[in-house]
């Protein structure tokens, strides 16, 4: 009777333990130098070594990676399913970190280091946005990658930072990391797309506009706009008053960050980021 009830306790406890781990996303797997677990083509020097040495090694296909646990295991799913969201309609990668220690220098080395050192990034130039919650720290950090980097300039991380303050300065982390994703979603059209589409509407106007009309003949000389023998010319004289020439000062063009705006670092594994953090 004692085997058969320590029997049905243990089962019942693998049974909770595998539950409870089906949405975790806290799993570390071991990295060591012969194996680094590294997938991307870096070159292997030894600031990389170190630096992938001391990065979590994690399954890229979970997303959400709650160290510092300040979510519920229903929030974690709700973020989860919100990123997935993210990286069907943008073909972007997304990932949310929470640590509660940080051994690196800051909280943007930890953030670059945990994209690059794992699986993350859509595409040859592993495009992507990366954001941590660094409690050690004190401090979030946006962290982007290839096409991200285009995508989320200077001007747009401050207003994504802007959009998530509130809500980490409050303690309200789960809200803090939705108010990320809903604003790092809110991408504007390109100005090329916005052009095209303007011109197309207005010729849509013209045209509807146009066959409501009797077509109009157009005049080709200045004399069919007169009334016939209502002007006459007597006299034709050419001279010449003055002159003006003005001139206005045109300042040069000054250009700041990287493309589009967008501030750029290189990274210990030598790859480009941009991003950008806040204290909180």
């Amino acid at each position: 009777m004692k085997r058969y009830k320590l029997t049905l306790i243990l089962s019942l406890f693998f049974i909770i333990a595998f539950c409870t781990n089906i949405f975790a996303s806290t799993n570390t797997y071991p990295r060591t130098e012969e194996d680094l677990g590294v997938d991307k083509n870096f070159p292997l020097t030894p600031t990389l070594i170190d630096a992938a040495l001391s990065t979590p090694k994690v399954d890229a296909s979970e997303k959400v990676y709650d160290f510092a646990n300040l979510f519920t295991d229903e929030e974690e799913l709700q973020l989860y399913n919100n990123v997935n969201k993210y990286i069907k309609r943008f073909n972007m990668d997304m990932v949310i970190v929470t640590i509660d220690y940080n051994d690196k220098l800051n909280a943007r080395d930890y953030a670059d280091d945990f994209y690059d050192y794992n699986n993350f990034g859509i595409g040859t130039d592993y495009d992507g946005i990366l954001f941590l919650i660094d409690m050690d720290n004190r401090e979030m950090w946006i962290s982007t990658t290839g096409k991200a980097i285009q995508k989320y300039n200077d001007e747009r991380i401050d207003e994504i930072l802007d959009d998530t303050y509130n809500y980490i300065s409050d303690d309200k982390y789960y809200k803090c990391a939705n108010a990320f994703i809903d604003s790092a979603s809110s991408l504007n059209l390109p100005i090329p797309a916005i052009l095209i589409f303007s011109v197309i509407v207005t010729l849509i106007f013209i045209s509807v506009a146009s066959s409501k009309h009797k077509t109009i003949a157009k005049a080709t000389q200045a004399k069919q706009y007169l009334l016939k023998d209502s002007f006459n010319l007597t006299k034709n004289e050419d001279r010449f008053l003055h002159t003006n020439t003005s001139k206005v000062y045109d300042p040069p063009s000054s250009s700041s960050g990287g493309s589009s705006g967008s501030s750029t670092h290189s990274s210990s594994s030598g790859s480009s980021h941009g991003g950008g953090g806040r204290s909180f």
